[in-house]
């Protein structure tokens, strides 16, 4: 192992002892400064402080400490990074309650961080060795996030990217690029001027890599496959206003019949566009018809009701799709529901209703499915935050060409949230090789080629329509969407047994250091 330059190793000397003062709160701090790293700033560099000075102070501590100072590096960074649920509670004139409710969902967020840190500790190995373990279970925890909890894996650190490095998710996923980003952002703290030049090395072949690959794959579109993208940025307190829904249908309606230079196959309406059941009223699906061009369709998000025997109704947020006819020839219900915001859990317990309108929870759809059309290629619907779940994308191993996300990002108000919403959802197209079109009520709306592009958008509160050509899927499916994870846990494996080579196993910490 090379060390590093002896002025460099006085400096981290000097952040060991002034971290060493307030590791807890500093813990906090550097937490909340790596959240800075999304978008919409990616400011990735500021990773490497921040892993840099939390290696540093977690040292000499007890494994009970080392959990603590991770929470709070975590509480921090969730605190920072998911800032804006408090406009959802503000929204459901919850206000009093949004403070708690960021606070609470990012201490248990931490608890991820804290358990690498005290994993990590468990084991007392060489600095080089420590930042392999260190991001290996960084990566792992992201991963178990996507599913405990219900799941919730927003903010990996592989979306602090922009569109270059993301390339490398095609083949690795996004969990692969969050194992390399925190051992690139952690190398320093290695003291080894080998691993810290390889990850230059390594970092720079994925920037050359999705460089090529960006300059060498054109845009492709179907160019008898033309859609609009409809958004009405109509306010979240206004949506289901009984008085206001007549008056809603008839922006989109408007936005809807516009002429367009080439005939329109789809109409694409966001997640809720319609707030009365269309599958319980025909007549309105009659008044629908004006917005669909002959031989083309209206795909919109709405809600459908059934009711059991008992006359219980049975609410499903959904989207539908009508012909020129006015029969509804597909629908889908959305499959993972959103935690508070279309369902309570632990109702009875914590006494917390769900965030959106009607008396009634909404229930979960059977299956995740890919639709077919007339007239336009198989696609997966993705309804909200569907989309920022790695497995939940089908891809084209089930003949989806194109993703379709219908989202209502109203509730995350003027903030951040929006765009990191569209960041993260873009990257399932990366991984897929297959186009991704997004419809929000208030933006962002966006045309999304193959490789992650945003072709075309309509901004924040923005009023407007896209007219677009269906981008193509690439000709092959990318490694990622014919392996998955696979690739991702080689590599977890490999960052977990590279603590275990060189280091004697008397260096573990023994029980009593524990506490």
């Amino acid at each position: 192992m090379i060390d590093l330059e002896p002025n460099l190793i006085q400096a981290q000397q000097f952040l060991r002892k002034w971290l060493s003062r307030y590791p807890y709160s500093l813990s906090f701090v550097l937490g909340a400064a790596a959240s800075l790293a999304f978008a919409p700033l990616h400011l990735f560099f500021i990773l490497i402080p921040c892993f840099l000075g939390l290696l540093t102070v977690l040292e000499n501590k007890t494994i009970k400490q080392t959990f603590l100072m991770g929470w709070m590096f975590g509480w921090g960074h969730f605190s920072g990074g998911l800032y804006w649920i408090y406009f959802a509670f503000e929204t459901a004139n919850l206000t009093y309650f949004g403070p708690l409710a960021v606070v609470g969902l990012a201490g248990l967020m931490a608890i991820f961080p804290g358990l690498v840190c005290f994993l990590t500790a468990l084991w007392s190995c060489p600095p080089l060795q420590k930042v392999w373990l260190f991001s290996a279970l960084w990566a792992l925890m992201e991963w178990l996030r996507s599913y405990l909890f219900t799941g919730f894996p927003w903010n990996l650190m592989g979306y602090t990217w922009t569109l270059t490095m993301l390339q490398s998710t095609a083949w690795i996923g996004v969990y692969g690029l969050s194992f390399l980003t925190v051992l690139a952002a952690s190398a320093l703290y290695s003291r080894s001027l080998k691993m810290t030049l390889s990850m230059v090395f390594v970092m720079a072949g994925l920037w050359v890599g999705g460089h090529y690959r960006l300059t060498h794959t054109p845009t492709l579109e179907h160019e008898d496959i033309n859609l609009r993208l409809v958004q009405a940025s109509i306010p979240q307190r206004m949506k289901w206003l009984p008085q206001e829904r007549v008056k809603n249908l008839l922006l989109y309606q408007s936005l809807s019949q516009l002429a367009a230079e080439r005939p329109l196959k789809a109409v694409i309406w966001p997640e809720a566009a319609v707030t009365i059941p269309l599958n319980q009223n025909p007549s309105l699906i009659d008044g629908l018809k004006t917005s669909i061009s002959k031989d083309g369709v209206l795909i919109t998000g709405g809600i459908r009701v059934i009711y059991e025997p008992n006359d219980t109704p049975v609410v499903y947020n959904c989207l539908y799709i009508l012909d020129d006819q006015g029969i509804i020839t597909d629908s889908y219900d959305k499959y993972h529901l959103t935690p508070f915001g279309e369902y309570a859990p632990f109702k009875s317990l914590i006494g917390i209703e769900k965030l959106t309108h009607g008396a009634f929870d909404y229930q979960g759809g059977a299956q995740l499915r890919v639709l077919s059309s007339a007239h336009l290629p198989p696609f997966q619907p993705l309804i909200c935050y569907e989309g920022i779940f790695p497995q939940l994308v089908l891809g084209p191993r089930f003949k989806a060409q194109w993703l379709l996300s219908l989202t209502n990002d109203t509730w995350f108000g003027q903030s951040f949230g929006p765009y990191q919403h569209l960041a993260i959802v873009r990257v399932r197209a990366i991984e897929h090789g297959v186009p991704l079109i997004r419809a929000a009520n208030n933006g962002v709306s966006a045309v999304v080629d193959p490789c992650g592009r945003v072709l075309q958008r309509l901004e924040l509160n923005q009023i407007g329509y896209i007219d677009f050509a269906l981008p193509k899927a690439l000709v092959n499916p990318t490694f990622y969407s014919q392996w998955r994870e696979i690739p991702f846990i080689l590599m977890i494996l490999v960052g977990l047994c590279v603590p275990f080579l060189g280091c004697n196993p008397h260096r573990r910490r023994s029980f009593k250091s524990l506490f």
